[in-house]
């Protein structure tokens, strides 16, 4: 018979089943984003490609896998540097504490810019909440099992 915090190597199981169904899904949203970070970097490029300097994009959609999570964020983006030598310099677009960015961070883009970053935040907001929710799902497992098995031990 087992004691009140122990748990059987079913338990386990379930519980190693479920953090792994949890990875699998996070994944899933960071190929999504990627994706939409995909659709952001054709539009810049096929901008350089038919408008004027001055209209090319200013930002861009970063999309990061770190440990257990997903990072998507705008970085404001400016070239220096003398002409021929010119190198990007890329500067963070903080969001605030909600899932999509306000449009009013991006006030220097040009309106076809402002347009698509609007349509890929309604596509990126629920992502980064599905991402949150997860990652704190994978926290609450880990919870969970240390105080199951100090449980055991006490």
């Amino acid at each position: 018979m087992q004691e009140t915090g122990e748990m059987s190597n079913e338990q386990h199981e379930y519980i190693e089943i479920a953090e792994q169904n949890i990875r699998n899904e996070i994944e899933v949203l960071y190929e999504q984003a990627r994706e939409i970070a995909d659709e952001s970097w054709a539009l810049t490029e096929e901008a350089k490609e038919t408008m004027q300097i001055g209209d090319w994009a200013k930002y861009r959609l970063h999309v990061r896998r770190r440990a257990n999570t997903v990072s998507i964020e705008w970085h404001r983006v400016r070239f220096v540097g003398p002409s021929g030598k010119r190198r990007p310099l890329s500067k963070y677009v903080p969001r605030g504490k909600s899932y999509k960015y306000s449009m009013n961070s991006f006030r220097d883009a040009p309106e076809w810019e402002r347009d698509a970053i609007e349509q890929f935040e309604k596509e990126l907001e629920p992502i980064r909440k599905q991402v949150e929710r997860l990652v704190k799902s994978l926290k609450f497992l880990r919870v969970y099992t240390t105080e199951r098995e100090k449980l055991a031990s006490d």
